[in-house]
C-alpha cells in the first residue's frame, strides 16, 4: 500500500470497516459516493474522522434518518454526494454507490430476476461477507468482475480491512479462496 493510503485509511480507524472499504473504493476510482452511518451511541467517536474527509478535499451531504442515525455520503464531486443524499430512484443510487448495470437492473426488477445467495457462492467458491452485491441471474459476469476487483483492491491495498470484515473462524482458509477467486 502506498504511503498517500496508510495515511488516509489511518485517519478512519474509528469508521466500521464497510465505510471505510467504500471510501477506499471511492478513493480509488471504484464507485463515485461512499456511504457513512453514524449511530447515536458512537457521533462522538465517528464525528471527527467524517469531519476530516472534507478536511481531505471530500463533499459530504448529510441525511439525518430515523432514530438520530446520521446518513454521509462522500464523494469528489459535490453534486454527486447531495444527489446520493436525496436519491430515491433506486437505479440511480445503485449507479452513485458504484454497482455493476446488471446487478442493478435484476435488483429493480425484483427478486425473481436475481441470484439466490448459494448460487451466489457457488459461483465465486465461497461465501461473499464483504461486498453488499446482487447478482443478476441472466448476466452475473459483471457482478463477478466487480467482486474480483474490489476484492483484490482490498488484498493490495487495505488487506487489514479484509481481515475485519470477515468471520473469524476459517478466515485463513475464506482468504485462501478469495485470493484464488482473484489471482486465478
Amino acid at each position: 500500500m502506498n504511503e498517500d493510503m496508510c495515511v488516509f485509511l489511518s485517519h478512519l480507524d474509528v469508521l466500521p470497516p464497510k465505510a471505510r472499504v467504500e471510501l477506499l473504493q471511492m478513493v480509488c476510482g471504484d464507485r463515485p459516493v461512499a456511504q457513512i452511518t453514524v449511530l447515536k451511541k458512537f457521533r462522538s467517536r465517528m464525528l471527527p474522522a467524517v469531519c476530516q474527509l472534507q478536511g481531505m478535499g471530500f463533499a459530504l451531504a448529510r441525511v439525518e434518518r430515523e432514530k438520530a442515525i446520521l446518513e454521509f455520503y462522500v464523494s469528489r464531486n459535490a453534486q454527486l454526494s447531495q444527489e446520493a443524499a436525496i436519491c430515491t430512484d433506486i437505479q440511480r443510487f445503485g449507479e452513485l454507490m458504484g454497482f455493476p448495470p446488471s446487478a442493478i437492473e435484476a435488483y429493480v426488477k425484483g427478486q425473481e430476476h436475481l441470484l439466490a445467495e448459494q448460487q451466489v457462492e457457488d459461483l465465486i467458491g465461497f461465501p461473499n461477507h464483504v461486498f453488499w452485491l446482487k447478482f443478476s441471474k441472466l448476466c452475473p459476469g459483471d457482478a463477478v468482475m466487480y467482486l474480483r476487483r474490489s476484492y483484490k483492491l482490498l488484498l493490495e491495498s487495505a488487506e487489514h480491512l479484509l481481515d475485519d470484515m470477515l468471520p473469524e473462524e476459517g478466515q485463513p482458509e475464506l482468504k485462501k479462496k478469495i485470493r484464488r477467486f482473484v489471482y486465478e
